[in-house]
């Protein structure tokens, strides 16, 4: 019997290990946050815990109620004294958590809106839906509730920031005349209203930005709005795509008209599983596909692999 409770104990132990492993979706990877040189900030557009915090808590409260109607308790979280550079989405039950350190939003190449957008994709873990995480360990225990990497990416840009920033009209005119020529040429591919081409010349502006932090994290080179990758994946990947590959899938969402169903995380129940066919056509109703005759603000290839 003892050797049963202890074989028990372990079981638990392990079970317990592998799903805080799952339960725990970070923004950079974990080889390339390393804390941050506090003398590296003193180029950083926020100084101050109190804006930090402003940003974060406004776009919980926008958020906080959507995710309580699909059964969740959000929770975002603004870690002012954590020099780590990261972010990540937790869930445990019914509370969805959030957080963002100060080490990421003090890294000199970070922008205001860029921690809006880091904000936005955690929240994407827990609500994008399809196409799910399913690697490794966390698949075979079916903990697959958050949405990869690539997918909360573009939900970043395609529903989030139009949310958060739909209403802010005159701060969005500012990027009329802020946002570069290949921004705005981007961005008037799609939209032909100013107000829409306004909130997305500011979440493509964004975008970039973020995707400078990410490149100058990982040592690599700038990315580039006209350097798109070329690598072609041949199934979905759920890993951390690189810089250039999530500024493509950044863009990407922000040209997509397709509007968003708040009261659906697509592909969360269906049959055939969180990654089946029947929740990629779910996921097709809320977003551009080639299947549904768009050309233009599709899943980037570098990371995605369509079906259908």
């Amino acid at each position: 019997m003892s050797r049963f409770i202890k074989s028990l104990g372990i079981a638990l132990s392990l079970c317990v290990g592998l799903a805080s492993f799952q339960a725990h979706a970070v923004f950079v990877p974990v080889e390339m946050s390393g804390p941050l040189d506090l003398n590296d900030a003193s180029n950083s557009p926020l100084t101050e815990p109190v804006e930090f915090t402003q940003i974060v808590k406004s776009i919980e409260a926008i958020y906080k109620p959507i995710a309580k109607k699909l059964g969740g308790n959000l929770d975002v979280k603004a870690q002012w004294g954590n020099n780590t550079p990261n972010a990540f989405a937790k869930k445990m039950f019914g509370s969805w958590t959030v957080v963002i350190t100060g080490g990421l939003a003090r890294h000199p190449k970070m922008s205001k809106d860029g921690i809006a957008l880091v904000v936005c994709h955690e929240i994407g873990h827990h609500l994008a839906g399809f196409p799910f995480a399913q690697t490794g360990i966390a698949a075979i225990l079916g903990m697959d509730w958050v949405a990869n990497e690539g997918e909360s990416d573009y939900y970043a840009t395609q529903v989030c920031a139009r949310k958060i920033w739909a209403n802010q009209i005159k701060q969005n005119e500012v990027f009329r005349s802020y946002a570069s020529a290949q921004v705005k040429a981007e961005c008037d591919k799609v939209w032909t209203k100013e107000t829409d081409q306004n909130l997305c010349y500011r979440t493509v502006t964004a975008s970039e930005s973020l995707a400078e932090v990410l490149a100058s994290l990982s040592k690599r080179g700038s990315p580039q709005l006209h350097t798109p990758s070329l690598s072609v994946v041949t199934s979905t990947y759920s890993g951390h795509p690189e810089a250039q590959c999530r500024l493509d899938t950044y863009l990407q969402g922000a040209i997509c008209p397709m509007g968003w169903n708040d009261h659906v995380v697509p592909g969360k129940k269906l049959p055939g599983g969180k990654n089946g066919i029947a929740a990629e056509k779910q996921a097709a109703m809320t977003s551009c596909t080639n299947a549904s005759g768009f050309t233009m603000g599709l899943r980037p290839s570098c990371w995605y692999k369509a079906r259908m």
